[in-house]
C-alpha cells in the first residue's frame, strides 16, 4: 500500500509541474492578447492544449490510485489523509495545498484572459455597428425627396445614388 502513496505524491508532482507550466503559458497568451499577436496566441492556445492533455491524463492516474488506495475514487486529498501513514501525510498535504494554490492562480490568469477578451469583443462590436449602422433612428429618402423613417434594417455608409 505504501507504494501507492510514493505513486500518488509523484503523481501530484507531476500535476504541480503542468499547473506551473500551464499558467506560464496563460500570463503569455494574456501579453499576446494585450499585443493582438494573433500568430503567436494560436501557437499558444496549441501548447495549452497539449499541457491540458497531459493534466488530464495525470489527474485520471491520481483517481486510479485513490481508488486504489481507498476504494472510492471522488475522495479529496484532505479526506485520504486519514488513511495515509503518519510519515507521509506532511507531504499529500503539503502537495495538495500547492495544487490548490497553482489552481487558483490559473483561475485568475484566465478570468483576466476572458475579461480582456470580452473587452476587446465590446470594442469589435461597437466598430462594426458603426460601419454598418444598428438600424435605430435611420433616415432613408423616398424617390420624391422625403424623409422616412428607417425600418431598423441594418444600413452602411456607403453613399448610394444615381447620377
Amino acid at each position: 500500500m505504501e507504494e501507492e502513496y510514493f505513486k500518488l505524491l509523484s503523481v501530484l508532482d507531476m500535476l504541480i509541474t503542468f499547473h506551473r507550466e500551464l499558467i506560464g503559458v496563460e500570463r503569455e497568451k494574456l501579453q499576446l492578447i494585450i499585443n493582438q499577436d494573433w500568430r503567436n496566441l494560436e501557437r499558444e492556445v496549441d501548447r495549452s492544449r497539449e499541457i491540458l492533455t497531459n493534466i488530464e491524463s495525470a489527474e485520471t492516474t491520481r483517481l486510479d490510485i485513490i481508488e486504489k488506495i481507498s476504494g472510492r475514487r471522488d475522495l479529496s486529498l484532505s479526506d485520504l489523509e486519514q488513511t495515509v501513514p503518519r510519515q507521509m501525510r506532511e507531504d499529500l498535504l503539503e502537495s495538495g495545498s500547492r495544487l490548490q494554490v497553482l489552481v487558483d492562480r490559473l483561475k485568475d490568469v484566465i478570468r483576466r484572459s476572458e475579461q480582456l477578451l470580452s473587452s476587446s469583443l465590446e470594442v469589435i462590436d461597437f466598430t462594426l455597428s458603426m460601419f454598418s449602422g444598428d438600424g435605430s433612428n435611420v433616415k432613408t429618402y423616398g424617390v420624391r425627396g422625403e424623409e422616412k423613417k428607417g425600418l431598423g434594417r441594418p444600413t452602411s455608409l456607403v453613399f448610394d445614388v444615381k447620377a
